[in-house]
């Protein structure tokens, strides 16, 4: 999903409840936005995200809640052997688990022009950056963006 700017004084709030279907059992992500004015306040648990685009950069605000970020962040293993870990796909943070949750939250002070993204990590990890930028900031609805978002993220699952 992407989010516009809005104008000032609006009050907007989008909620991202993702199911993801493991092998064994359904994990439940969330992303949650709220957004007064030009502060956009969110919240996070998994391995969905939520980034900001601005210019011409990405940033992801949240950090994945996997098994492999831990070990990335731990300096267990190179951020080239996380692209091609066997366990990549653990997640150690959703909604539901036997175990209490510790969601991420964070607060940004938006600028005109920017765009949050709420996203899987599908599609950051198979479109780069730059191509992310080049389709949110080009010049269609807000609605084309988020379809060809989807489009070329199919079409990098569909040719590997």
């Amino acid at each position: 999903m992407v989010c516009g700017a809005l104008g000032r004084g609006k009050i907007s709030a989008f909620i991202n409840l993702v199911k993801m279907k493991n092998t064994r059992v359904w994990e439940r992500l969330l992303e949650a936005l709220a957004i007064i004015d030009n502060q956009a306040i969110y919240a996070h648990i998994g391995d969905s995200r939520i980034g900001l685009i601005r210019g011409d950069e990405y940033r992801q605000l949240t950090n994945d809640h996997s098994l492999v970020n831990a070990l990335l962040k731990a300096g267990q293993i190179t951020p080239e052997e996380a692209e091609r870990h066997p366990q990549k796909n653990i997640i150690t943070q959703s909604i539901g688990q036997k175990d209490e949750v510790q969601p991420d939250y964070g607060m940004i002070t938006l600028e005109d022009g920017d765009y949050l993204l709420l996203n899987s990590d599908g599609l950051t990890n198979m479109i780069s950056d730059s191509e992310i930028c080049d389709i949110v900031t080009s010049d269609i609805s807000l609605s084309e963006k988020n379809r060809n978002l989807n489009s070329l993220c199919q079409q990098c699952w569909r040719t590997g």
